[in-house]
């Protein structure tokens, strides 16, 4: 199996006040380039139809991309609350195994937040390490337009050693485009995944895990419309 440390052991490490001020510069930058991806007509993917959504799948190499989009009955900010939240994601994703919040570098109120947290998957296959991450997470909703993100990227956090049980995979820009339809009582909702899984992974388990990513888009739309209305 691969691994891929890159002698970071040897290196000095960041003091974490520095890293903190960087992973704040960059969330604008972050919020702009995945909303230019999520939206961008132009980029040749492979449709898969899964449970009547239509999936995309992209090649890249080692980085495994893939793209759903569907409409769930929800507004974008009741979106970003749910998919925030690691306990709901049990209800929708089958390859969650659990998420610890590290710590919150930003809070500005509902739908705009900066997290850090550490995320663990089961593994997909007999015989396949499971995958964990290290991510930032920065999510922002805008009143103005409705419209919400939550984009999510590897880091590597001092207080996040790797773990020998998991193989410390890697996300770029993965998240959620939202978008109010329906006078914003549902919202467009377009989720793009990027990672590179590190170690092995055949490519039957690539195929398999790019299904079950375009069914957690359709599983979160029936988990959120099990939920009670609140009003």
């Amino acid at each position: 199996m691969r691994h891929h440390h890159h002698g970071n052991e040897a290196q000095p490490q960041i003091p974490l006040e520095e890293l903190r001020t960087k992973w704040l510069s960059s969330a604008n930058d972050t919020l702009s380039r995945f909303q230019k991806l999520a939206s961008d007509q132009t980029l040749s993917w492979e449709t898969i139809v899964s449970d009547k959504v239509p999936f995309h799948v992209g090649s890249n190499k080692d980085v495994f991309i893939t793209k759903s989009t569907t409409v769930i009955n929800a507004p974008p900010l009741t979106l970003i609350e749910i998919i925030a939240d690691g306990n709901r994601r049990f209800e929708y994703d089958e390859l969650f195994d659990g998420k610890d919040n590290i710590e919150t570098l930003q809070d500005q109120g509902p739908g705009n937040r900066i997290t850090l947290s550490y995320t663990k998957l089961k593994s997909p296959a007999h015989m396949v390490a499971a995958r964990d991450f290290c991510v930032i997470t920065v999510s922002h909703y805008d009143p103005s337009t409705g419209c919400g993100l939550f984009v999510s990227n590897s880091v590597e956090h001092p207080n996040v050693p790797l773990s020998p049980n998991h193989t410390r995979a890697e996300l770029t820009d993965t998240g959620y485009l939202l978008v109010p339809v329906n006078g914003g009582t549902a919202t467009s909702v377009t989720y793009l995944t990027q990672m590179d899984p590190k170690g092995w992974l055949p490519t039957r388990v690539m195929n398999k895990t790019a299904k079950q990513q375009g069914q957690s888009l359709v599983k979160l739309a029936k988990y959120i419309a099990s939920l009670p209305k609140t009003h």
